[in-house]
């Protein structure tokens, strides 16, 4: 039985020009082979490497955070929000004066326009714009208080039996340090 041709066992060769080949081949072979192990050697990440889970630095949560929670309001840095009463008084003040300075650079103008500029006549007039001003303002808001001081005119339906309680109760203390309470209840 002859040995079978591997990569141990080769057939030898039969002629000169073929063993010159054979060897030209093995040089080449092994020339890959070492190729192929210095690629190897290197730091190749591998298939496994790949598809191991990175650990992630950051995270953002999408969901919206809830309005009402357990955790109580921390006071915050640099001045502190105004009310909206605030709010609405200021905006009326920037408001107001900038009316006052068009009208009054207005009619500043026209007086010098018209060679009729008394300084008297100018302070008569624009007091008593700003008295008219203030009087209307004034007005306003005190018929807007009127009319958010009325009461609400309140109706109510009842099916059934009802009861209703009409009793006040009047509380009255006096004194300082030893206060006595009187309190009186009508039906």
């Amino acid at each position: 039985m002859s040995p079978q041709p591997g990569p141990t066992n080769h057939t030898p060769a039969t002629a000169a020009g073929q063993r010159a080949a054979d060897t030209k081949r093995r040089a080449d072979a092994l020339a890959f082979l070492s190729d192929i192990e210095e690629i190897m050697q290197r730091d190749v990440p591998t298939v496994a490497d790949e598809q191991t889970p990175r650990i992630p630095t950051s995270f953002k949560d999408p969901t919206p955070t809830p309005p009402i929670g357990d955790t109580p309001p921390v006071p915050q840095p640099g001045r502190p929000a105004m009310s909206q009463k605030a709010t609405d008084d200021s905006v009326r003040m920037l408001s107001f004066g900038g009316t006052f300075l068009l009208v009054s650079g207005g009619v500043g103008v026209v007086m010098v326009a018209s060679d009729y500029a008394d300084p008297t006549v100018i302070g008569i007039s624009g007091i008593s714009v700003t008295v008219l001003l203030l009087a209307a303002a004034r007005l306003m808001r005190r018929a807007k208080e009127s009319v958010a001081a009325a009461p609400p005119h309140i109706t109510q339906h009842y099916n059934g039996p009802v009861h209703q309680d009409h009793s006040h109760v009047t509380n009255t203390t006096k004194g300082f340090f030893t206060a006595r309470t009187h309190i009186d209840q009508s039906r």
